[in-house]
C-alpha cells in the first residue's frame, strides 16, 4: 500500500492531489453477513454467504473446517437463534451441501444467461418436445393408422394429431430414416 506523501503545503486552499491516492487497494465488499435481505431465514443465508467467502479465500476445492462455520454462527447468532441445536443444524446443512459439491461455488442459474442464450435454450427445448411428440406417434402402438395404403406416412394426419407443423413432421421423419 502506498503511503501518502507528508509534504502537504501549509495552505488550506490547495487541498490534496488525487495522485497521492494512486496504488491504494479498492474497498472490498463489506462482510456484513447479518443484514441479508434474502428471505425468511437471514441466519441461514448469513452462514451460507460466510461459507462462500471462506471457499473463495481458501480457493475452490479446499475443504473448509466445520468448526469455522459453527464458531462464526455461535459468535453472531446464539442470542437470535431458536436454540443451539437449530443453529448447529443450519451449519451442518450448509457444510454438507458444499461438501457434496466438492467445495465449489456453483454458478447461479439464470443470472448470467443472456437473452440470446435463454432464447436458444427455449428453442432447443421446444424442438425436443416437437420431436418427442412426432416420434411417439410413428413408433407407438397405433403407428399403422398413420400410414397410407402405399406404406408412406400420412404427414397431415401426424401433424394434426401431434399438434405440430407438416414441415416439422417431414424433418423428423427424414432424421428417423
Amino acid at each position: 500500500m502506498k503511503v501518502l506523501d507528508t509534504r502537504v503545503t501549509s495552505s488550506e486552499d490547495e487541498g490534496i492531489e488525487l495522485s497521492y491516492f494512486q496504488g491504494l487497494k479498492s474497498i472490498k465488499r463489506a462482510n456484513d453477513y447479518e443484514k441479508g435481505d434474502r428471505g425468511e431465514d437471514n441466519i441461514f443465508w448469513s452462514i451460507k454467504l460466510y461459507t462462500e467467502d471462506l471457499i473463495r479465500e481458501s480457493g475452490e476445492g479446499n475443504l473448509i473446517s466445520y468448526s469455522l462455520i459453527e464458531s462464526f454462527a455461535f459468535a453472531r447468532f446464539i442470542d437470535r437463534a431458536k436454540d443451539k441445536s437449530t443453529l448447529k443444524a443450519k451449519c451442518r446443512s450448509v457444510w454438507n451441501w458444499y461438501d457434496e459439491r466438492g467445495w465449489t461455488i456453483p454458478k447461479r442459474k439464470g443470472l448470467g444467461m443472456s437473452r440470446q442464450e435463454g432464447a436458444k435454450k427455449a428453442r432447443e427445448k421446444r424442438m425436443a418436445d416437437t420431436k418427442r411428440k412426432i416420434l411417439s406417434i410413428v413408433t407407438g402402438m397405433f403407428k399403422d393408422d398413420y400410414k397410407s395404403k402405399s406404406g408412406k406416412w400420412n404427414i397431415s394426419k401426424i401433424a394434426k394429431d401431434s399438434g405440430t407443423s407438416r414441415n416439422s413432421v417431414m424433418k423428423y421423419l427424414k432424421e428417423m430414416e
